[in-house]
């Protein structure tokens, strides 16, 4: 890896951990802290609602969050957005912070990395804020200031939570508000805070966003990389599918890549019915969906020829640069199915609000109701397709979703 002056052995097997290690040993070698500024951060210039951080953040984030939470980056196209960033000297930010900084050192632990920052705290809650019995605890959320700069909006800084009533310094990146997960933003945007009254403690600014006050260096303990094991999952072990358990929520997320299974019994059902299924590479019953590119296609073919082709794909619409695209599904009669036309985009901020198109809100599975979805042919055919969680696995290093899809048909009476 002579671009980053480092040298990383291969590891046979070792699947999507490996940039992780490779983040590793560019830590141990570069004395540059914008390698933790990535993934959805904040800027003065992209108009994101910054008065959220007045309030508390959402309780709890979601399962797409999840991989935001760290400080290494899961690969490198969480750094996308990420290329005006620049480390400053050590001197630069002891000036810019107003406050004495040693050197900074980096202990990997099963805690995560053990590191010191600037730190000063965002929001703490108060005796007057408000509280859900069946909420989850309330979180204190710090702002960790990096050594590196934003071309446009100065100093970054992370946004750190941990539990209110926490004593050894353990921390996660990231909150989710309203406007969505965020992992840090410049300080200049987090300067607007200071025209109003809010919970927030003690984070003045200088008209330029950088701190006026300087802000503690305290230890932290922050995870670094996704601490689960890989392993095999069971259905390659055995090339089997598990039913989905009894009385498990509904999933309230479809999205790509991931597998849709066929269960047995609709297929059963479907041959009683006179019909012929057919999939991608004639696979029957799991269909591969990957990350981008064209439906993957399903063909029923009736004994009278008549045909219904169930189209499963990732939305062709940009819908975020961090989260994966959701799954559509659209159904034809005769003819092959076509993803709807994308929509041009005007705004190209990745943070502002985005209006969904209405094609999406036909196709998009996730937005069904109770994860069912009726569709009538001119002839008065019905399909109705019934979508949900058939387990949720990790295999050969890649997490994939993994969906059950059942097929009811009803024909009109002759």
């Amino acid at each position: 890896m002579g671009i980053f002056g480092v040298n990383l052995p291969t590891i046979y097997g070792e699947g999507r951990n490996a940039f992780y290690r490779l983040q590793e040993e560019i830590l141990r070698h570069a004395p540059d802290q914008s390698i933790f500024a990535w993934g959805p951060l904040v800027y003065e210039r992209y108009g994101w609602p910054c008065e959220q951080f007045h309030e508390p953040p959402r309780p709890e984030t979601t399962s797409e969050d999840t991989s935001n939470e760290y400080l290494f980056a899961p690969s490198p196209k969480a750094f996308e957005h990420s290329a005006s960033i620049a480390p400053l000297s050590l001197d630069a930010f002891e000036r810019e912070i107003v406050t004495r900084v040693p050197v900074p050192e980096y202990t990997i632990t099963s805690y995560g990395i053990r590191t010191q920052f600037p730190i000063a705290t965002l929001w703490s809650p108060t005796s007057e804020t408000p509280t859900d019995a069946d909420a989850a605890s309330p979180q204190t959320v710090h702002v960790a200031v990096l050594a590196c700069v934003d071309g446009a909006d100065g100093l970054i800084a992370l946004l750190l939570r941990s539990p209110l009533d926490q004593k050894h310094h353990q921390y996660k990146v990231g909150c989710r508000y309203p406007g969505g997960f965020v992992r840090g933003a410049s300080l200049r945007c987090l300067r607007a805070l200071f025209t109003a009254s809010s919970p927030i403690v003690d984070l003045p600014f200088t008209p330029r966003g950088t701190l006026l006050a300087s802000p503690t260096m305290a230890p932290v303990y922050v995870p670094y990389r996704p601490s689960e094991l890989v392993v095999e999952s069971y259905a390659t072990r055995h090339g089997r599918r598990l039913q989905p358990e009894s009385g498990q929520p509904p999933r309230r997320s479809f999205v790509c890549p991931c597998e849709v299974v066929i269960p047995p019994w609709t297929l059963a059902n479907l041959y009683r019915a006179r019909y012929i299924v057919a999939g991608p590479q004639d696979i029957g019953t799991v269909v591969q969906v990957p990350e981008k590119g064209a439906l993957a296609c399903i063909v029923l073919v009736h004994a009278g020829n008549e045909s219904i082709q169930i189209g499963l794909g990732p939305c062709p619409q940009e819908h975020s640069s961090f989260l994966p695209q959701p799954l559509t599904v659209v159904v034809s009669f005769n003819t092959p199915p076509v993803q709807p036309e994308v929509v041009a985009r005007q705004d190209r901020s990745i943070f502002r609000p985005r209006p969904m198109p209405e094609s999406c809100k036909a196709t998009h599975a996730e937005l069904w109701e109770d994860g069912v979805a009726t569709f009538v042919s001119e002839a008065g055919v019905k399909v109705k397709l019934t979508i949900g969680v058939w387990t949720t696995y990790l295999d050969s290093g890649n997490s994939r979703g993994l969906y059950s899809l059942t097929i009811d048909i009803e024909r009109p009476s002759s």
